[in-house]
């Protein structure tokens, strides 16, 4: 029989010639060799000790000049059994796994009456840190500690007296909506509810210690004044300013349906969306084929149980918030992204996530351009754009519901996508080269954003709704949509952790990802280049 070996040391040259930036050497072969002794003294056992060039990790199963145990009844021997255990552990640094592989390997031995300990020499020189698996496509955040009385530039002192106004606004916020409940439910005659409407309209004004106003709640009330001045008109004016008992009344304030709407030179662009009622989630069909398609029963259980809800009608983003759009916001208010201030933002770069502080929304691991979606921004960055947008324009913007997310993906459909059960990279920006969706076929995988307006719009004129950025809504997350609320609005009680929703897929995601009920989540805190977002305003109907 020929015997055939290759020399370590001949490994390791090759690897440090290579210049890679980690090598990994991994050696379960600690056992008497037949060949003659060469190198080891005459009656010693196992592998001679290696030192690792920089850059590099040489691991033992053993420690150099011992031997391995052999007792393993399994298919590998006792090291590489826990060695393969550990690396298909998600979310184990590379230390951790070598770690984790020592101790079991001690534990076992010592069991059967061994003493085998693993070792290794370790010049990790890399700034990143190296994982086997990934813990998920979302990568836990890494928490941000802000600078010691400092905080986007505001000192405690400042973000003190901020939260004592966020307190005053609230509590006025509170009596105003008691206020404009009792005066709804006033039962007097339409001139003497109209004189109410006009006395809380003047209460607002002068009430408001802010100098900031509740907009809905004052187009509300501007509403109903309306109605009731019309009510008390004589019987045949009525007749004609009137709209017939069968229709709903819309006062002139609220923009026709499907009408865009652009409130200042910074705004986004909106579109009205009708009311209506659809039904949420989906059905055990779909959700086997999702499961076929790559995701796991545990993710697609959370769409369920399917149910109604109603939307009134609101404006929503036309397109998602572009790069060029946030980066006004960022110089008119030197607003600093978590990310910045942070660890930097999670990309998917080389095949693999990589955080770094170079990466944050002016930087985010591939070519931007300003008509693209802006990524690598939290939830609570997202908000903070939201609350300018809110202050320059004097409307109500805001991010938009879950159920609202998805009311506007379907745009009156009821498939995966609007425009029908299947997709492919024609109509939408993710990574076709996954596993297919319901006979979807192979497409091109762009691992990039493409512009905000890019694709075919869906019937509310949206761009984008499924694919290219995952979007971040207000709602916290649930495991279910069991006591979800069936108006539309944001659920934002009773949360499933510290976690909020993402809806619509990104560039990185699988067809199946997509769909339109299809739920993800993460941490208001996390940034990736493949999460977005984009606003909605709300209307007033009476």
């Amino acid at each position: 029989m020929e015997l055939f070996a290759v020399e370590a040391r001949s490994v390791l040259s090759e690897m440090q010639q290579a210049r890679n930036p980690l090598n990994i050497l991994i050696l379960d072969a600690c056992r008497d060799s037949p060949l003659p002794s060469t190198e080891k003294s005459a009656g010693s056992k196992g592998l001679a000790r290696m030192d690792a060039p920089s850059g590099s990790v040489i691991a033992f199963a053993t420690a150099p000049g011992k031997t391995a145990s052999d007792n393993n009844a399994g298919r590998n021997g006792l090291y590489t059994k826990h060695l393969i255990a550990a690396i298909n552990t998600p979310g184990l640094r590379l230390e951790d796994v070598f770690k984790r592989v020592g101790a079991a390997v001690e534990k076992e031995s010592a069991s059967q009456g061994g003493d085998q300990s693993p070792e290794e020499v370790m010049k990790l020189r890399a700034e990143q840190p190296f994982y086997f698996r990934l813990a998920s496509i979302k990568p836990e955040p890494v928490p941000f500690t802000a600078r010691p009385g400092q905080m986007n530039g505001l000192s405690l002192e400042d973000l003190q007296k901020e939260e004592e106004t966020r307190q005053a606004w609230t509590k006025w916020q509170a009596q105003m909506k008691a206020d404009f409940d009792k005066t709804a439910k006033f039962a007097g005659s339409a001139d003497l509810q109209a004189k109410a409407w006009q006395r809380f309209l003047a209460a607002w004004a002068q009430d408001n210690p802010l100098s900031r106003d509740d907009e809905a709640l004052r187009l509300q009330a501007n509403t109903r004044l309306q109605q009731a001045q019309q009510q008390s008109l004589p019987a045949q004016a009525a007749v004609q300013t009137t709209a017939p008992a069968s229709a709903p009344v819309v006062s002139k304030m609220v923009p026709g349906i499907g009408q865009t709407l652009k409130e200042c030179a910074q705004c986004p662009e909106l579109v009205v969306l009708p009311g209506g009622t659809f039904t949420m989630g989906s059905s055990a069909a779909e959700q086997a084929l999702a499961n076929a398609g790559g995701i796991a029963k545990k993710f697609t259980d959370r769409e369920s149980p399917q149910h109604s809800v109603s939307i009134k009608s609101f404006a929503a983003g036309k397109y998602a918030v572009s790069r060029g759009e946030f980066g006004a916001f960022v110089q008119t208010t030197r607003y600093v992204t978590e990310a910045e201030k942070g660890d930097g933002c999670y990309v998917f770069k080389d095949n693999k996530w990589q955080q770094d502080k170079a990466f944050n929304w002016r930087n985010v691991g591939y070519k931007q351009e300003e008509d693209h979606p802006v990524v690598c921004v939290s939830w609570n960055d997202a908000q903070a754009y939201a609350r300018w947008i809110s202050q320059i324009s004097g409307k109500p913007y805001r991010l938009l519901s879950e159920a609202e997310r998805e009311y506007a993906a379907r745009a009156g459909s009821q498939t995966a996508f609007w425009w029908g059960e299947s997709i492919s990279t024609a109509q939408a920006n993710y990574g076709g080269t996954g596993p297919s969706y319901n006979g979807s076929p192979q497409g091109e995988w762009r691992r990039a954003t493409v512009a905000v307006s890019s694709f075919k719009p869906n019937p509310f004129g949206l761009y984008n709704m499924h694919g290219n950025v995952s979007e971040w809504v207000e709602d916290c997350f649930h495991d279910s949509y069991s006591g979800a609320p069936s108006d539309g609005s944001a659920w934002t009680t009773s949360c499933s952790g510290d976690y909020r929703v993402l809806r619509g897929g990104s560039w990185i995601n699988y067809p199946a990802y997509l769909r339109s009920p299809n739920r993800n989540s993460s941490t208001p805190d996390n940034r990736i280049n493949g999460l977005g977002f984009r606003l909605a305003r709300t209307l007033l109907t009476p």
